[in-house]
């Protein structure tokens, strides 16, 4: 494990996944030779991909010969958490004017101490609503049915049970991969004993 307070240890990339109430720190040294901070300015924009579409921008400090950017928990409790596209951009100090110079994606995770509502991921809450139909499909016993002249045909019980199927790996896989990024070893080998 490494000391993520240590600038010695920031990314030099724009982090994947960020979390919205806690500190981010990246660096961005790569692109100094072209830009050297003496010149230029790095921001940040983030824009979120779905509604409210919400919008912000994080200026990059000037530290010796590295653009970086170092936010404090304070300032990302307000981040609203999803998927995000954003743009590096740099700036000519000299008469403000931008280029892009790199773009990309990347998830804003919910702050969990603000009770910031359903923490779920996409395929946990499909898993739950999969399984959910599948009880009613096995309470109910049909698979399509008509009222006054429209009809409604169902997920048939096989295709529920593949789906079902299908989202307990992803969730399983989507769990596996946050044990990884953590350092932490991963056991996916299910050992069964057979007698004789």
């Amino acid at each position: 494990m490494i000391n993520e307070f240590d600038s010695d240890n920031y990314p030099d990339a724009i982090p994947s996944e960020l979390t919205a109430g806690s500190r981010w720190a990246w660096t961005r040294s790569n692109i100094t030779s072209a830009y050297p901070t003496t010149l230029y300015t790095l921001k940040f924009r983030l824009s979120l991909l779905e509604s409210p579409f919400t919008d912000f921008e994080i200026d990059a400090s000037k530290v010796s010969s590295a653009h970086v950017v170092e936010i404090s928990q304070a300032s990302t409790t307000g981040y609203t958490s999803g998927e995000y596209s954003w743009s590096a951009v740099v700036v000519r100090d000299s008469d403000s004017e931008e280029i892009i110079v790199d773009r990309g994606f990347l998830s804003i995770l919910p702050d969990m101490g603000a009770s910031p509502g359903d923490t779920r991921s996409w395929i946990y809450q499909t898993l739950v609503d999969v399984r959910a139909a599948l009880k009613e499909s096995a309470l109910k016993g049909y698979s399509s049915y008509a009222i006054g002249g429209r009809s409604m045909v169902l997920r048939s019980h096989e295709e529920l049970i593949a789906m079902e199927k299908e989202f307990t790996k992803r969730w399983n896989n989507e769990k596996a991969e946050v044990e990884r990024k953590a350092g932490r070893s991963v056991n996916s080998r299910v050992l069964v004993k057979m007698s004789a």
